[in-house]
């Protein structure tokens, strides 16, 4: 993944084994066979329990 012109390693999920009430937080990927979610680095994300995958902002010092 290229933030602000640096590749850098991030975590890459496949979105069939997120389940709900699993979280996390950027920078990652989330994939899907008909998407893909790039979350950044002042970002965290939750699935619901219908599935979905809600995104926040964090402030910077989170």
């Amino acid at each position: 993944m290229s933030l602000l012109g640096a590749w850098q390693k991030v975590p890459v999920y496949s979105r069939e084994t997120l389940w709900a009430g699993v979280y996390g937080k950027g920078p990652c990927i989330v994939e899907e066979y008909d998407s893909t979610t790039v979350i950044g680095k002042h970002w965290s994300w939750t699935v619901d329990g219908y599935e979905n995958l809600d995104l926040t902002t964090r402030s910077k010092s989170q």
